[in-house]
């Protein structure tokens, strides 16, 4: 039972969950025609780099200092993916957002068009795409559920942390 949760498990668990979490955003884009908007293709990203924090932790097998920085590194991105995913919480709730006028600019032609800095704002004061919920399973928003996955991944590295074996 101890083995199921020993370093290599936890980055396994955290790997299975953003593999299928980003599964099911390509399935709901692909499949049900769901086109992500700028804040959710940012949570996709850090839920991407979560996935590989975990499979590098699950090939390097850490000692336990080492383990730690990973860790440390997931809940980095957890907190990054977070702010999106709470950012576009609030401007779901806030219907006033759906009839903006930049409605449908992907991420790619505001990186591509605008200074970083100036992206970002404008990423953050979202669109009307990001206002849209248009998927709900259990009464939860993608956005919601992709919250929850990252409080997951903050618990687990949490857990990972404080249940390491001090190193030297």
């Amino acid at each position: 039972m101890k083995q199921f949760f020993s370093t290599r498990w936890i980055f396994i668990y955290v790997l299975l969950l953003s593999v299928g979490m980003l599964l099911g955003a390509g399935y709901l884009q692909y499949n049900k025609g769901l086109i992500p908007c700028p804040l959710c293709q940012l949570q996709r990203f850090m839920l991407g780099a979560i996935g590989l924090i975990a499979f590098f932790a699950i090939i390097h097998n850490p000692k336990p200092k080492n383990a730690k920085i990973y860790s440390i590194l997931t809940i980095l991105s957890s907190i990054s993916g977070s702010i999106f995913a709470t950012r576009q919480v609030q401007l779901q709730s806030q219907s006033i957002m759906a009839a903006s006028a930049n409605c449908g600019v992907s991420l790619d032609y505001v990186l591509d068009t605008l200074p970083i800095l100036e992206a970002i704002k404008f990423i953050f004061q979202g669109n009307g795409s990001c206002a849209e919920v248009s998927w709900r399973i259990y009464g939860f928003s993608l956005a919601e559920l992709t919250i929850g996955t990252f409080i997951i991944f903050i618990l687990l590295a949490m857990f990972q942390i404080l249940t390491t074996r001090k190193s030297l």
